[in-house]
This record gives structure tokens, C-alpha cells and sequence, in this order.
């Protein structure tokens, strides 16, 4: 049998049904409706853990349960292509093995006396923990968005549903991140020793359609249905109305808000500069390295939007090689101590 798939979009769990238009029309299946029956099965491709699903009582399909969450810097300019990725473990950095954090709801988690929404946020925030090691999600929400597919293995009426969430992380949360990893890059031993879960990835990024290549199994179609139905609407302003700002004072307000998230990223492109100093390995600068041209090039463009919009000239401080001298000599003064 070969894979196939649908998707769907709902809007507070009522859904309205589309399916690909490149494939054969497929049923799509309401996993938040009364009356089914849950359970979990070990799976001939994962043998070690139960899944969970639900399952129709009379009509006989069933749907496991997985999620999936796109997380944004939390006050960046809107882009839905920017957003974190995991690589698996092992993997080389350019890779096609990077995916937003996902995964399956095992066995234990299949509560019956909770609804099944507030069971697949309570799977995607552990399942963000565990691969990104980021619990702090901002906003986060179901999207109204599902990817629907079938396993090889499985039998003609079962099927998965990846449920897509979307969360803000803020650069606080990105550093501690970046730090738990590098750490587990020095700590190879003890990382090796951690449960399966917490090991099934090392490294994390912003997604880079060249240095992060997405894993090609599920992960771009369930990236292409978020980027066309989550974020294809085009961003329109509101008439101005009596009361609200006037040109100048909203310009102002939106000034002061870029330069926030200007701190931000200059307090990321510190921290990866000086983990790139600190690398255990030519290959591990090299991989950094690749993230932080990623970073900078962000911090280019948000300080080319402030100059523009703003009518103001950017502080020495931000000038990456200000920051990169100012870390060259700090990290030389430790060294000589």
C-alpha cells in the first residue's frame, strides 16, 4: 500500500473538509466527536511503546495521534518560514533530518476523562520539551490545521493525525536551549545515559531551507499546509477610527517595539558567537557558524526595517563586529586567567 494523505482544517474542533486535490478524495475523521473509544498498540514500525488513538465504535476506523508546533521569536516581524527545527541525533548538520518538534501520543498519556484537545496541547508541549527543551510557549494554540496520513503498515482503515499548534519562544528561551545542547555536545557520556525520548535529538536551529533541510517524511507537507493556511492571509490595517493613534504616535510605538526585539537578537547573536568560541571541534564551529550567519542575516534585515521605517540611525553597540570584538575580548582575558 502506498502512502497517502489528506488534510484538514477546523475551526474550534467543527471542521470543514478539503482534501488534496493531487490525490484521490479521502474521508476526512473528527477525533474531537462523542462516543469514540480510545486505546493504545504497539506498532510493528515501534515495537518498545503503545501509541494512543481513538476509534469509531461502528464504523471501525481508528486514528493515532500525533502533534506537531511551529515556534516563533517571540516579537520578531511575521514570518511563518521562521521558526525552530531539531535535527536528529547523529545526523549530519546539513541533513535532511530537521523538523519542528513533533511526535506521538503514547499509551499513558490517552486520558479518558479529558478532552482530547487538551490532551494533544498537553502532547505537544511535552514533546517540545523533550526535543527542543523549551517549555515556555507563548500563545500557544491549535491552528485549526491537521495532516492526515497512513503508515505502510498499517491496515486500509487506519490512519494518523498530526495536529499543528503554533507558539512563541522568547530569545531567553532560544539561549537555554542552544546551551542544553551544546552541553549534551560535551557530556557525551551522560547524554548517551538519558531515556530514549530526551535523545532523540542534538542540535536546534531556525529553519534554513539550505542549512536545515526539512526530514522529507511528512515534515514538508505538513510545513507547506501550515505556510499556505495559517499564514497566507495577507496582513491588512484597520481603518483609524476616533481614539486611536495618530500617524506619528502609532510610527513611534512601532519604532520602540523593533528596537525591543533588535535587543533580542543581538543578545542571540552573543550567545551563539560565544558558543561558536567555545567549540569542542572544527566541525562544531563550522555548524555554528552556519546558525549564526542565519541569525545575522535576520539581524540585518530588522536593522535595514528600522533605519527605513523609523528615520533613525542604528547604535555602534549593534554592529556585529562591535559585538564580536567586544566577545574576542573577553574570551581572550579568560583564557590568560
Amino acid at each position: 500500500m502506498t502512502d497517502k494523505y489528506v488534510i484538514m482544517s477546523h475551526y474550534k474542533y467543527k471542521f470543514s473538509l478539503t482534501s488534496n486535490k493531487a490525490m484521490p478524495s479521502k474521508k476526512i475523521y473528527d477525533v474531537f466527536q462523542a462516543g469514540l473509544r480510545r486505546g493504545s498498540e504497539r506498532l510493528p514500525h515501534d515495537p518498545v511503546k503503545a501509541y494512543a488513538y481513538v476509534e469509531h465504535p461502528t464504523e471501525g476506523w481508528r486514528v493515532y495521534l500525533r502533534s506537531a508546533v511551529f515556534l516563533h521569536p517571540a516579537g520578531a516581524p511575521p514570518n511563518c518560514k521562521n521558526f525552530l527545527v531539531v535535527k536528529r541525533t547523529g545526523a549530519p548538520y546539513n541533513a535532511p533530518t530537521w523538523e519542528p518538534p513533533k511526535g506521538q501520543m503514547e499509551g499513558k498519556d490517552i486520558s479518558h476523562n479529558q478532552p482530547i484537545a487538551k490532551l494533544l496541547e498537553e502532547n505537544v508541549r511535552r514533546e517540545t520539551e523533550e526535543e527542543a527543551h523549551i517549555t515556555d510557549l507563548r500563545g500557544l494554540k491549535h491552528t485549526g490545521l491537521a495532516f492526515q496520513g497512513q503508515e505502510k503498515t498499517y491496515p486500509p482503515n487506519w490512519y494518523f493525525q498530526y495536529h499543528i499548534f503554533r507558539a512563541e519562544i522568547t530569545a531567553e528561551a532560544v539561549h537555554a536551549s542552544q546551551a542544553w545542547f551544546q552541553w549534551a555536545a560535551d557530556h557525551p557520556r551522560a547524554f548517551a545515559r538519558m531515556r530514549r525520548d530526551r535523545r532523540e535529538k542534538d542540535a536546534v536551529a531556525f529553519y534554513s531551507p539550505r542549512a536545515t533541510p526539512l526530514n522529507p517524511r511528512w515534515c514538508p507537507q505538513i510545513a507547506a499546509l501550515y505556510f499556505k493556511s495559517a499564514c497566507g492571509a495577507k496582513h491588512t490595517r484597520r481603518n483609524r477610527r476616533g481614539g486611536s493613534l495618530t500617524r506619528n504616535a502609532k510610527r513611534s510605538k512601532e519604532c520602540a517595539e523593533y528596537k525591543e526585539v533588535l535587543v533580542d537578537f543581538k543578545d542571540l547573536l552573543e550567545t551563539q558567537y560565544t558558543i561558536f568560541l567555545n567549540a569542542p571541534s572544527v566541525k562544531k564551529r563550522n555548524e555554528i557558524y552556519k546558525e549564526l550567519l542565519d541569525t545575522l542575516r535576520y539581524f540585518n534585515s530588522l536593522k535595514h526595517e528600522i533605519i527605513t521605517r523609523c528615520n533613525t540611525n542604528i547604535p555602534n553597540e549593534y554592529d556585529f563586529n562591535v559585538i564580536k570584538s567586544s566577545i574576542n575580548t573577553r574570551h581572550a582575558a579568560a583564557n590568560d586567567e
